[in-house]
């Protein structure tokens, strides 16, 4: 039988495994900067926080020195502010914890971020979606960023992600990033930015663009024109019906790049009116749908188009810049 005394070691052998254990667990440290942004503006105030899953004494290092103690300490918390953010703030941030009570002699640290700021006389790139800005589920989709000069470094970014911005893979002066057998939660609004070589630097990012993900699975929505044939001057109305619930219907128009969000008439139609009818309007309407309570942005396929003409008009492709006054005063169902 074993000894009281060899039970008594083996449990302190345990309790020592297990303490290792638990100091490997909760000994972590991580590290946030507010605000959420790739690169800050010259005079923004910013905040770097970090947190532990145990009290200690935090400090941050900058560049691998250390760059300030303690800020506003809680237990497990301690905040440090940037009044107002310069050229001489950028760098890399690590937050670090030196442990106390039973851990006081164990620092760590959090993995490291960079602190960037935003030049605003670097030239804005552009990105664009290939082979189009609507994806089915399972397609597969390019995002192109199109800048001035040759960059190495060149970043897609997702808004509203909390993911770090995805590194685009570089060829001269245009930038790609391939998405392979698209998903639900691909969709969402882009944009992409460049950061100069060996410095803190980034250009202001490119005007966004969205990306919809359509799911064939869902029932295609149909589409009227009433009346069928315009009259010059005269009033269209646009219904488009789904045989589910919605959230918001979408109107594709001729000649527009962006789609038109329509109110939801009982869940299950929305009404487009043209008001005083033109030449401008003539041309091929689709409209879609987000689907009610999806977990995922996820859209319909478009209908089948309609077609609005007027008398002697014929079809063709008009491209307008400026938003469409006559729509815009008339979404009620």
């Amino acid at each position: 039988m074993m000894s009281t005394f060899s039970i008594f070691l083996l449990w302190l052998v345990g309790s020592s495994e297990e303490r290792k254990w638990e100091s490997e667990r909760f000994l972590n440290v991580f590290i946030f900067v507010r605000p959420l942004s790739w690169g800050l503006s010259v005079g923004q105030e910013a905040s770097i926080s970090c947190r532990s899953n145990y009290p200690g004494f935090f400090y941050v290092t900058k560049d691998g020195w250390t760059w300030k103690h303690r800020g506003i300490l809680s237990a497990r918390y301690a905040e440090f502010l940037i009044s107002y953010m310069n050229r001489e703030d950028t760098g890399v941030y690590t937050c670090c914890c030196r442990f106390y009570n039973n851990y006081q002699d164990e620092t760590r640290c959090s993995e490291s971020v960079e602190l960037l700021i935003t030049d605003p006389d670097l030239p804005r790139p552009r990105i664009s979606l290939i082979p189009s800005r609507m994806a089915v589920i399972g397609s597969n989709i390019t995002f192109q960023c199109l800048l001035q000069d040759r960059h190495e470094n060149v970043y897609l970014h997702k808004t509203g992600a909390w993911q770090k911005p995805q590194e685009m893979e570089s060829h001269g002066s245009t930038a790609v990033f391939h998405i392979r057998n698209v998903s639900p939660g691909d969709g969402g609004t882009f944009s992409c930015s460049y950061r100069l070589s060996s410095e803190f630097l980034v250009s202001n990012p490119s005007v966004p663009e969205k990306l919809w993900v359509l799911d064939p699975t869902l029932p295609k929505p149909s589409i009227t024109l009433t009346p069928e044939k315009g009259s010059l001057g005269g009033k269209v109305s646009i219904d488009c019906k789904s045989s589910r619930k919605v959230e918001h219907f979408y109107l594709q128009r001729p000649g527009h790049q962006s789609l038109l969000q329509g109110p939801v008439a009982e869940g299950i139609w929305a009404r487009f009116t043209i008001q005083n009818v033109s030449k401008k309007h003539t041309g091929n309407y689709s409209c879609m749908y987000k689907p009610l309570f999806s977990k995922h942005p996820v859209f319909s396929l478009p209908s089948d188009p309609v077609t609005l003409l007027l008398p002697g008009s014929q079809l063709k492709t008009l491209a307008f810049t400026e938003p469409d006054a006559d729509f815009s005063s008339c979404f009620s169902p």
